[in-house]
């Protein structure tokens, strides 16, 4: 889409809604670590927080984008495809800031991933206490693997650009208003 003098781009609205995004994330992730929040065990923490990240933070910023975009700056005007760049970019920024804070507070806290692994193990052998030693190491293994930031801050921005797909094309439907062509 070119952009004349009169129009904006869809980014100049998701950008600053991307990143706030990202430092909410951020710092529920740092309340997790400071209040020592056992996700493993209790599992309702765990549910308000992936609703948060998944369902109610990306609809409301989402919707708040958009309507921006629409009514402050473009005119009035929103295309299907402006909805769909405002998502995807809002949870692209939101991905790659808390994927790089991740990464990063790991690498300065190291123990954490061993506290986790240590919570993960108690868990899985409470749940499942006829699984062998050698189950246990393997599923261990491969979430281990999954850990490393080249794997997660990838997974991490596709599982939120597609999030933001959803949404974008959901409130890109809702306030779609095309300009009326001369």
């Amino acid at each position: 889409m070119t952009t004349s003098k009169n129009q904006s781009t869809p980014a100049k609205s998701a950008v600053p809604f991307g990143v706030l995004f990202g430092v909410i994330i951020t710092f529920i992730t740092i309340g997790i670590y400071y209040f020592e929040v056992n996700l493993f065990e209790d599992k309702s923490v765990g549910l308000v927080i992936n609703l948060l990240n998944y369902l109610i933070l990306p609809i409301l910023l989402i919707f708040l984008a958009t309507k921006n975009y629409k009514e402050k700056l473009n005119h009035g005007f929103l295309t299907l495809v402006d909805g769909l760049k405002i998502g995807v970019v809002i949870m692209l920024i939101a991905a790659i800031i808390s994927g790089v804070f991740n990464a990063i507070y790991m690498q300065f806290f190291p123990e954490l991933i061993d506290d986790m692994f240590r919570l993960m193990e108690e868990n899985m052998i409470k749940e499942n206490p006829n699984m062998s030693q050698e189950q246990l190491e393997q599923v261990l293994s491969v979430s281990k693997k999954f850990m490393s930031p080249w794997i997660t801050i990838p997974v991490s921005m596709a599982i939120f650009s597609f999030i933001g797909l959803i949404y974008g094309l959901i409130f890109g439907t809702i306030f779609k208003k095309e300009q009326p062509h001369f």
